[in-house]
């Protein structure tokens, strides 16, 4: 398969998992490819007004490495969620190009394109809620070598690779850089199904927690 160059921003990223402001730790999807094993990558940018600088540390914006292993394991959760509608859409005999057609007719309704359909982004909209009932839960294996700090007024580029999978346990491959520089590399294990149905945005989507 072909490797998708994406821009999904922020409006689809809340639309694939639970997460919400201030604790987002991904801005946008880059790009997604499935063989020869699903990849994701995506970016964050390191602005110096996120909150958790006013502590971490008062004289240097030192990014946490907590917040680091969160946009990580948010990277994995969205890959994770883009190979399940992939598969489940294949399944109703849409192809790998017609999902992400999909995806990129949503991004034109957020972004004020004139190319965007309404009526195919609502119906879109619902069958990805359908489709995405399971969770992906974080577990206890979680391994990674923290190498360089990163610092405010930089992107961080996330990277999940699928690296394995038996039954419902999902292992990760995951690597944050910047401009080029590896700074925290690993491996982040999941479970499919972990979870609690939460309340976010009533009526509209269903939360669905992956801790």
């Amino acid at each position: 398969m072909a490797v998708h160059t994406l821009s999904l921003g922020p409006e689809i990223i809340r639309l694939l998992m639970p997460h919400r402001r201030p604790f987002l730790m991904v801005d946008r999807i880059v790009s997604y490819s499935s063989e020869p094993a699903p990849v994701l990558r995506a970016v964050k940018h390191i602005s110096a007004n996120e909150g958790f600088f006013d502590g971490h540390f008062p004289d240097i914006a030192l990014m946490p490495g907590a917040m680091t292993f969160e946009g990580l394991g948010q990277t994995a959760h969205l890959l994770s969620v883009i190979n399940e509608l992939r598969d489940k859409m294949a399944r109703d005999g849409f192809s790998e190009e017609q999902l992400f057609a999909a995806f990129a007719n949503v991004e034109y309704g957020y972004t004020l394109n004139r190319a965007f359909n309404a009526a195919k982004a609502e119906e879109f909209k619902s069958r990805v809620l359908q489709y995405t009932e399971s969770t992906f839960g974080m577990v206890g294996a979680v391994h990674l070598k923290f190498l360089e700090p990163i610092f405010a007024g930089t992107m961080v580029e996330y990277q999940a690779v699928l690296a394995g999978a038996l039954d419902d346990y999902l292992n990760y491959q995951v690597e944050a850089c910047v401009d080029g520089h590896t700074k925290v590399r690993g491996t982040i294990s999941s479970i499919k199904g972990l979870g609690v149905e939460s309340m976010v945005d009533p009526g509209t989507e269903k939360g669905r927690l992956h801790r």
